[in-house]
């Protein structure tokens, strides 16, 4: 199948794009998130408004790119920069849309993730279908007029998490006794900060923790 995947061009997003691709599919890879200047002021502007105000920049660019090209699959990742004029428009362009998305669209707003995802929510019932990987999404989804959910587990890349043979240099380098690894968010700074002070030997590795 022809595929037009709409995310990011790191982390797991390009690890989705890759298995896709030994799966034998033809897959473009179209990066919204480039399109957006790079700096923590932009960044923090789209995470506490979900975008508002640049979700026009991120159609015309998108749009531009989409011409008169056609896919069997558009494939969008996260789905937190479409707003649904560009998902209208997405729609045109391909046979079947569908969204994958493995955070929580549907976060506690004290959390600090709510706002992020105010496109996402606005566009759930223009999709052909919704990927999920919690439960409660399921029953979130739907009511917000999805057409159609499927959930699927968290998993791990055969290639990108293959065993791996660790030389003495990096087994010092990597090593800890107790280690977390996810992304910073306001409740997890003070329990690990608890940890540390409780004595706990802890490593962290994720994103914001800066």
């Amino acid at each position: 199948m022809k595929i037009l995947y709409v995310g990011q061009s790191y982390g797991t997003s390009l690890q989705r794009v890759n298995t896709l691709k030994r799966l034998g599919h033809e897959v473009v890879l179209l990066d919204p998130y480039i399109i957006l200047p790079k700096n923590r002021l932009v960044s923090k502007w789209v995470h506490a408004t979900g975008l508002l105000g640049l979700s026009d920049l991120i159609a015309q660019r998108v749009t531009q790119y989409l011409n008169d090209r056609f896919f069997d699959i558009i494939w969008v990742n996260g789905g937190d920069l479409i707003s649904p004029d560009l998902l209208h428009e997405l729609k045109d362009h391909g046979t079947y849309v569908l969204n994958y998305n493995n955070d929580d669209p549907f976060s506690l707003p004290e959390y600090g993730e709510y706002q992020k995802w105010r496109l996402y929510r606005q566009c759930i019932p223009l999709y052909d279908l919704l990927v999920v990987v919690r439960p409660q999404n399921i029953s979130e989804v739907l009511a917000k007029g999805a057409k159609k959910v499927l959930r699927v587990y968290l998993s791990a890349d055969e290639v990108e998490h293959q065993p791996v043979t660790l030389s003495p240099e990096e087994r010092l380098r990597w090593q800890s006794e107790v280690c977390f690894i996810g992304t910073w968010f306001p409740e997890r700074g003070p329990f690990m900060a608890t940890l540390i002070q409780q004595g706990i030997p802890l490593a962290i590795w994720g994103n914001r923790w800066q």
